[in-house]
């Protein structure tokens, strides 16, 4: 149904063109999770290295959006890239929305990123007990 909708609206492109960072922080933020929880894990090594490269990801997104707000240079690079039209200069132009909102919310989502998944650690048997209400087993 979802689909149904934003295919109709042509709001399905907006959704690819932001699926990129998005969901490279989602896989982020599940890597912080499992590397603080222990959830999935078979080895202890695996511990750190899910945090580790959970923390890099985050840090790369965060270093991106900052790199794209502060500096004039680097933006100006991003914006006029040579037969590539980036996604959120696309996103922005499909939209009819400044650049800068998108960047923002890339930022404000990468600092939440650690800390939703420590809350997740921290709650871990709250929300699986709603989940297994919700969805039995």
């Amino acid at each position: 149904l979802c689909y149904a909708v934003l295919a109709h609206s042509g709001l399905d492109q907006a959704v690819v063109l932001a699926a990129g960072h998005s969901t490279e922080l989602l896989i982020a933020g599940l890597f912080l999770y499992r590397g603080w929880s222990g959830a999935s894990i078979l080895a202890a090594s695996e511990r750190p290295l899910y945090a580790a490269v959970g923390l890099h990801m985050t840090g790369m997104q965060l270093a991106f959006a900052l790199d794209v707000i502060f500096s004039t240079s680097y933006r100006r690079q991003y914006i006029e890239r040579e037969d590539v039209s980036n996604d959120f200069v696309r996103l922005s132009e499909q939209l009819g929305v400044s650049m800068d909102v998108f960047i923002i919310l890339v930022l404000i989502t990468a600092l939440a990123v650690p800390w939703l998944s420590y809350l997740a650690t921290c709650h871990q048997a709250r929300w699986r007990r709603i989940l297994n209400r919700l969805f039995g087993t």
